[in-house]
């Protein structure tokens, strides 16, 4: 394997076709990163999941770099506009075209530097990053490392640099950080340590979802994306963001593609890259596609017991004000919506994804909790009333799980450490298993009722659930599971009706 055949081959990712999309006219295809942004339109993306994070994040990355909207007015023309900015996007596409071939002389987002293969195309496989039990069921892991496509080569690279594991990592030998070949104490993929959210709608366009999740602002001159950078030396070193930009398209490893004489990866060179000091503090600074609590953890998106949270969207609306939990994307859309840009009967809703780590080091994936949350209609969204009831509900099943976390304690004499990863304690396994949230997001202050009469059930069910042969602390706990969740919804009904929430009744 050798740097001339690396160096020979090409792959133009403005031009080949990697990215996987639904086209109105031509049906599931794929296309490049010229054609994603000119024809965005009538495009939809057609990755799930986190490959559909880290797709978006790159595309929204070129856009915001070659045309991105300033403020508020320079959105509105863009969202209203037929198709995004085309002569301002092919000119910087053009100008930093050297900087987009997956091989060559300054390969995307890798280290040219690197001139070796230390690992096989094994590690480009993200079951690979999980550990051995995660390696236990990806059989094809046990067999010859087999060779990858630029195409899929280019949307693993992406995935790596995005969310790979902390823990030990190989430390190149230029790298003065290094002991005895390796690198202790390496940072994760910052969008594995976050909550990853991403605002959509039904039948929504590449171009709406790229305009949807794109906060207006002027960018500075130090904020720049990886190829409009040098290209990285071999060994890595702490640093920190200087903007979404270099956020989107940070290189949490130095990494080297090897191409074969066919021009298929055969090999990489993976050594630890660039460290920031807290990888969760520099997403939730820099990156709009995230939700974070009030606390500044990350949103939850799924409960203890591993079931996920439908009403998870819905914290960001708490009427709490600043006590609530936030994200840059949705604040965006909701200041959208006031302004009257989106039309009061577009249906939206949040796409959240958080990785789970093996353990308190992060130094491999256990897997993925993935939801998508209903956010009810831009017009209500534009109404503070309808915000605040939306915001009620979604708290209400929040506050009701907190506390009957609590009561299962005590009735049990347990601790809430034990009662939480319960099955039986979760209320999110019963709701989520319907269609109560998505309902009553379209019509929170009328659906209010609705809403408490399906927590009602399934808190019926956790009662169910958790009653053991000692018939007087289920007694207590099933007593108390209803006392708490009329409690939380007087509360929660008093909450909406203070900030003005319509057809919530007294």
């Amino acid at each position: 394997m050798t740097t001339d055949t690396t160096a020979a081959a090409s792959f133009d990712l403005r031009t080949e076709p990697w990215i996987p999309v639904l086209d109105t006219s031509h049906g599931y295809t794929h296309v490049g990163i010229s054609t994603a942004l000119l024809n965005a339109h009538r495009l939809h993306l057609g990755a799930p999941g986190l490959e559909q994070q880290v797709l978006l994040r790159l595309l929204l990355a070129v856009l915001d770099a070659a045309a991105g909207p300033v403020d508020d007015a320079d959105w509105d023309i863009a969202w209203a506009a037929p198709t995004l900015p085309a002569d301002r996007i092919a000119a910087y596409l053009d100008r930093w075209a050297h900087r987009f071939n997956l091989f060559g002389e300054q390969p995307f987002g890798q280290c040219a530097g690197l001139t070796e293969a230390n690992r096989s195309t094994h590690h480009l496989k993200p079951s690979r990053w999980g550990g051995r039990s995660r390696e236990f069921f990806d059989h094809s892991l046990a067999g010859e490392p087999r060779v990858f496509d630029p195409a899929e080569a280019a949307l693993a690279l992406l995935m790596l640099q995005a969310v790979h594991p902390g823990g030990i990592q190989g430390a190149h030998p230029s790298d003065p950080r290094g002991t005895g070949g390796r690198l202790y104490g390496s940072k994760p993929g910052h969008l594995s340590v976050v909550t990853n959210l991403v605002v959509g709608a039904p039948g929504a366009t590449l171009k709406d979802m790229l305009l949807l999740n794109l906060p207006p602002r002027p960018r500075t001159s130090q904020d720049r994306p990886v190829w409009e950078r040098p290209v990285p030396g071999t060994a890595g070193g702490a640093r920190e963001p200087e903007g979404r930009l270099d956020l989107w398209t940070w290189t949490t490893r130095r990494v080297r593609l090897f191409a074969g004489d066919d021009g298929q990866v055969v090999g990489l060179a993976l050594y630890d890259g660039d460290r920031m000091a807290d990888p969760r503090a520099g997403a939730h600074t820099h990156d709009p596609l995230t939700a974070r609590t009030a606390k500044g953890s990350p949103l939850p998106v799924a409960d203890a017991a591993g079931f996920t949270i439908p009403w998870s969207a819905g914290l960001l609306l708490d009427p709490a004000g600043e006590a609530r939990a936030t994200s840059a994307v949705v604040e965006h859309v909701l200041r959208a919506a006031e302004r009257g840009a989106l039309d009061s009967g577009l249906r939206l809703a949040a796409e959240l994804l958080q990785v789970v780590h093996s353990n308190q080091h992060r130094a491999s994936i256990a897997g993925m909790h993935e939801v998508t949350s209903s956010l009810g209609s831009a017009g209500n969204l534009a109404d503070d009333g309808g915000r605040a009831a939306l915001g009620a509900v979604a708290r209400l099943a929040h506050d009701v799980q907190r506390a009957l976390y609590g009561a299962g304690a005590d009735a049990f004499r347990q601790r809430i450490k034990d009662v939480q990863p319960r099955q039986s304690s979760s209320l999110g396994r019963l709701v989520g298993s319907g269609h109560a949230w998505d309902d009553v997001a379209q019509a929170p202050g009328s659906g209010f009722d609705r809403w408490i009469t399906a927590l009602e059930r399934a808190v019926d069910g956790v009662g169910q659930a958790m009653a053991t042969s000692d018939i007087m602390a289920t007694s207590r706990f099933t007593v108390e599971a209803r006392n708490i969740l009329f409690r939380c919804a007087r509360r929660a009904k008093s909450a909406a009706q203070r900030a003005g929430a319509r057809g919530v009744a007294a």
